[in-house]
């Protein structure tokens, strides 16, 4: 799918994030802006992000205050892993996001949970996952 690929890039679209429940995702923050879209007929308020994932640019756009919140806390250039989890609350099937900073090197990270759920006591160790991240902010249409 090269003709894809390259029809994208000459039209400087960036591919997209989409979460998996239980895969976590690798991503150097680089920007972030309010964002509107249409879904199924009705606008959507919330946050676009420019990411970089495995040394390729992409964005995240979500409408989750909860995942917004824990991107918050971070800066430009730093680099997190999000997980994306399921749970059931009565009858209705909710989504709730672990984010943790990933620094380079086998470093202790805490993870940060939503609602109130059990905190980690104990910090995971974190293998670094991103390589050849560096790229020019100039490099990356939003």
């Amino acid at each position: 799918m090269e003709s894809s690929k390259q029809w994208l890039k000459d039209n400087k679209i960036l591919p997209k994030i989409s979460f998996e429940k239980n895969e976590p995702r690798v991503v150097k923050l680089i920007d972030d802006k309010l964002e509107t879209i249409t879904s199924d007929g009705k606008e959507v308020h919330g946050m676009k992000y420019k990411v970089v994932e495995k040394g390729t640019p992409k964005t995240i756009f979500t409408s989750s205050v909860a995942l917004i919140s824990f991107l918050a806390e971070h800066s430009p250039g730093e680099t997190v892993r999000i997980l994306q989890k399921g749970y059931k609350d009565g009858n209705d099937f909710k989504t709730t996001y672990e984010v943790a900073g990933v620094k380079m090197g086998d470093e202790e990270i805490p993870i940060a949970k939503e609602r109130g759920e059990e905190q980690n006591e104990e910090p995971r160790k974190v293998a670094p996952t991103v390589e050849g991240s560096e790229v020019s902010i100039d490099d990356l249409p939003f």
